[in-house]
Order: C-alpha cells, then structure tokens, then sequence
C-alpha cells in the first residue's frame, strides 16, 4: 500500500473517531449496533459445537457463564447517554496508538 494512501487511510479514521468523541451516537445509530450485537450473539450459538465452546470459553475467561437471555437484556440496557459517554472518553484519535504495518515492496513469486 502506498504511504499516501495509507496516511489518507488513518485521517479518515482519525476524523470518524474525533466525531464520534464530539457528537456520540444517535438514537436511530444506537438501535441499529444493538440489533447487529444481538444477531451477531444469536447467530454464534447457533450450532451445538458453539455453544459448548462459548460455555467453556466463559468458564475459563469469567468463572461463569451469562445466559443468551442476560446477554440479550444487558445490550438492550446500554443508553444513548451511556454509549455517548463511552465515545467522549474513549474515540478521540488522539486517545488511540497507532500501528501501521506495510508489507515488502517486492512481490517474488
């Protein structure tokens, strides 16, 4: 990738990032990551192998393991003015490290 593309790249993350601190979410934008997180979570236990995985996974990771249902409530808890706070905080760029990683120029086959 070349490095004007790259620097191109990271202020269009920058910019997102410094708005997001700024401006927060909106309700409309809150309601659509929740639907998305609550399929995604859905989704990923749709096979017996899955949820036998993500169970051992919390035991491990938690010491416990959350039920779908309390899952699904929690995501539906988060507020605007929670998720707005959390963007304040955390989503100004200038919060972030950054690491670019460029491969070889060369491309030998």
């Amino acid at each position: 990738m070349e490095k004007g593309i790259a620097k191109k790249i990271q202020q269009a993350i920058e910019k997102e990032l410094d708005g997001l601190a700024e401006r927060g979410v909106t309700p409309s934008e809150l309601r659509r990551a929740k639907e998305q997180l609550k399929s995604a979570t859905i989704m990923s236990l749709e096979s017996l192998s899955a949820r036998m995985n993500a169970l051992a996974k919390a035991e491990l990771e938690e010491g416990y393991f959350e039920s779908t249902a309390s899952t699904l409530h929690a995501i539906d808890a988060v507020s605007v003015d929670e998720m707005c706070a959390v963007a304040r905080r955390l989503g100004a760029a200038g919060r972030w490290t950054r690491v670019s990683i460029h491969g070889s120029e060369s491309h030998e086959a």
